[in-house]
């Protein structure tokens, strides 16, 4: 493809022109030309374009071509500037050369034109590509300056002819000093170094020169100030061509910051370190001391059980004879003797009570307190305790009022636990009332259930306290009231009976007032009693697994009410039994995390209940069916159909 030739003429010859461009056509260009004769065109014709040559006759009438010539100059334009004349000297031909002509050719000489424009376009070519290369190494060493200065590098150059260096101005930075302050030697450099690394980094870069190698190293230097910072270097050395290593150039970083934070986080290490082995220590420690507590624990809960089952006989003894003598059985007595027998009735009495306060809590605390849930009527739990009740209330001079509304639902519980809660509930509330005044007890409808409750007129609980009340051993406040002296365990156990019965607990105090404690019973009902019971699992055990056996007996009278009660003293406590409608079939439902464990832990119940209650032949009557296991909660929805499908939706009885 043929180059296109920008030529711009000055001449005011027609025919000179002419004869030139018939010279140029000759050439291997697509010739564009413009032709100018005054100095006021050559201005035009260089602000117009870009010029690849310039054609310009020596004299002309208004111009000359130096005076073209220095125009060219002026505006900057790279392009081959040829002088034609007719007829000039030497000297002047000379002169125009200087001043930078690229040659002179006399007119009527025209075969050397071609030659010349060739030869001065293509050294023009060579200095345009000189000039591009000189400006991308400029903008690459730019490029690179930028790159070292952003990652925090400088450039260093070290002449080991010479022993001359050559520092970046962010070396310099790097060392403490203002740019153009290094003094360029190696003398210098040695100076900024902190003694302690100046013998080991010049030893690493001797090794380096002599193996005509790249290295790496880091050191200390001390600024002016005094200051010690971290430097990271690296080198490269080059060699001349007979392999002496003449010049080692390279790059510096600080990395103060770095190894600040490496110290930091070598000195943190140490710290945690010395940390976790205080920690391991004093852990062993507290898993010493728990040990000995959770002995001495065990001892004194041991001795606590031992003491208060001793107590139990002679506190018998005592309360019967002195029960034997009130009544005159063994003689007549006087009034004040019968006052006198009597305090000692209702202290043994008391006293009685909180013996099997601390063994129930023993009991609980440690899951082995037996639950025989099933349907039972809130009259007559109420019905049972009621004699306790008033004998309670009358020696204390308190009366007892009940509100138990009709109709109530038939309840799923352990009824003699839950007499036991309604027990402590009025007990509490006699002991802080003041005599003469009235404790009620009442019952109401309550989300399908029923809720129990116990309001008194006593000095009612602080707010601050609500949360203290059902701890064990705990007693809050001060009362007025006389011999409210208690050990603090009767509201602990009446919580933990109110879970057993998968029920809740709450009570409501205003000081001045009195108080109202209150629990639920769950309903009669499959579908509600499943519900409150794994909500109860889920709490009281890790629940991860639900699996369910069916327990049949094919003995003449079926499972009686005698039987369930040694089932369900033999079962895990935790466990729930149900009963079928036709009295000969428990539905038992318990957390396991191996099915076939739990259904072997309740086969070997029912042979222990067997061996104690059914006689021979018993266990041959008793078949257990394994129904399911469940994982929990994923699989809840299907372990709940499961057994309610098996148990046919019938209202539960026994």
């Amino acid at each position: 493809m043929r180059r296109q030739l920008h030529v711009l003429l000055v001449e005011d010859c027609t025919d000179d022109a002419a004869l030139l461009l018939r010279q140029l056509r000759g050439g291997d260009w697509d010739l564009f030309h413009e032709r100018i004769e005054t100095a006021e065109g050559m201005t035009a014709a260089l602000d117009a374009r870009e010029w690849d040559l310039v054609i310009s006759d020596f004299s002309l009438p208004r111009f000359n071509g130096l005076a073209a010539l220095a125009m060219v100059k002026q505006h900057r334009l790279d392009a081959p500037f040829i002088l034609v004349s007719g007829a000039v000297g030497e000297d002047i031909a000379v002169a125009a050369m200087k001043a930078g002509a690229c040659d002179f050719i006399l007119k009527g000489q025209w075969a050397r034109l071609l030659p010349a424009v060739d030869r001065e376009l293509r050294d023009a070519e060579v200095r345009k590509a000189h000039r591009r290369a000189e400006a991308q190494l400029v903008a690459s060493e730019e490029r690179l300056r930028m790159a070292l200065e952003a990652s925090n590098q400088g450039t260093w150059d070290w002449n080991l002819l010479t022993s001359e260096m050559t520092w970046s101005p962010m070396v310099e930075s790097m060392h403490g000093l203002a740019p153009g302050a290094f003094a360029g030697t190696v003398d210098a450099f040695l100076q900024l170094i902190h003694p302690e690394d100046c013998a080991s980094y010049f030893s690493e870069t001797a090794r380096a020169i002599s193996e005509g190698r790249s290295y790496n190293t880091e050191f200390r230097v001390v600024w002016p100030d005094g200051s010690v910072h971290w430097i990271a270097g690296s080198g490269q050395v080059a060699r001349d061509s007979e392999g002496n290593s003449v010049r080692v150039v390279g790059t510096f970083m600080d990395v103060t910051a770095r190894q600040q934070a490496l110290i930091e986080k070598e000195a943190a290490e140490a710290a945690l370190e010395e940390h976790r082995v205080r920690i391991e220590r004093a852990n062993r420690e507290l898993e010493r001391n728990n040990l000995r507590l959770a002995d001495l624990y065990s001892t004194a809960q041991r001795f606590m059980d031992n003491v208060s089952h001793e107590f139990r006989t002679p506190l018998t003894v005592i309360k019967g004879y002195a029960e034997v003598m009130v009544e005159g059985v063994a003689g007549p007595v006087s009034g004040q003797q019968a006052e006198f027998l009597g305090f000692i009735v209702d202290r043994t009495r008391e006293l009685a009570q909180m013996v099997e306060d601390l063994l129930d809590s023993s009991k609980l605390r440690a899951g082995t307190l037996r639950v025989d849930r099933r349907p039972a009527s809130v009259h007559d739990i109420v019905a049972k305790v009621r004699p306790i009740l008033m004998r309670m209330a009358t020696a204390k001079n308190v009366r007892i009022a009940e509100r138990l509304d009709e109709g109530l639902p038939e309840v799923f519980a352990d009824a003699e636990k839950a007499g036991r809660v309604i027990i402590n509930l009025v007990v509490n509330a006699v002991k802080f009332s003041p005599e003469a005044s009235e404790v009620t007890i009442w019952a109401r409808h309550a989300g399908g259930g029923v809720e129990i409750g116990v309001s008194d007129h006593g000095p009612g609980i602080a707010a601050e306290d609500l949360g203290l009340i059902f701890q064990r051993f705990k007693q809050v406040g001060n009362t007025p009231i006389k011999n409210t002296d208690g050990i603090g365990l009767g509201l602990n156990i009446a919580e933990e009976l109110v879970a057993l019965n998968l029920g809740d607990i709450q009570v409501v105090s205003e000081l001045g007032k009195g108080s109202t404690f209150s629990f639920t019973l769950p309903p009669n009902d499959p579908p509600e009693v499943l519900r409150r019971y794994l909500d109860y699992l889920a709490v009281a055990a890790s629940l991860s697994t639900l699996a369910a056996i069916r327990v049949s007996c094919h003995l003449p009278d079926g499972i009686s009410s005698e039987m369930r009660g040694f089932i369900a003293s033999a079962i895990n406590p935790l466990d729930l039994v149900l009963g079928f409608p036709d009295g000969c079939s428990l539905l038992i439902v318990g957390a396991s995390a191996d099915s076939k464990r739990f259904t072997e832990r309740l086969r070997a119940a029912m042979e222990s209940v067997c061996g104690r209650y059914g006689g021979p032949g018993c266990m041959e009557a008793l078949q257990v069916e394994h129904l399911g296991a469940w994982h929990y909660p994923a699989e809840e929805q299907k372990a709940v159909e499961r057994i309610l499908q098996e148990l046919s939706q019938e209202v539960l009885h026994v």
